[in-house]
């Protein structure tokens, strides 16, 4: 991965873990694309039937920083204004 990837993985994890108190993410896959990113988290530690999983779309600040744009599961451009149609294809 590269660092902008990890870096969005991380942030990703941290908002997961914060909106799930006591629960452990780990990202399954992530994807950069002209200053967003969209990392699939999946709860860890419980059977995998009752795992919570999602995908968080983040954006880069203007402070080089990963900010969470929105959470949830088969978004698409219009629910996230000015992000690239790319970060929506696998």
């Amino acid at each position: 991965m590269s660092p902008q990837e990890i870096s969005a993985a991380e942030e990703a994890i941290r908002d997961a873990q914060d909106a799930n108190t006591g629960s452990i993410f780990k990202v399954t896959k992530v994807k950069c694309v002209e200053g967003w990113a969209r990392a699939a988290v999946e709860e860890t530690e419980v059977p995998s039937d009752e795992a919570v999983g999602y995908e968080v779309y983040l954006r880069m600040t203007d402070a080089g920083r990963w900010e969470v744009a929105q959470t949830g599961t088969d978004l698409t451009t219009s629910d996230l204004p000015g992000a690239p149609p790319e970060l929506f294809k696998d």
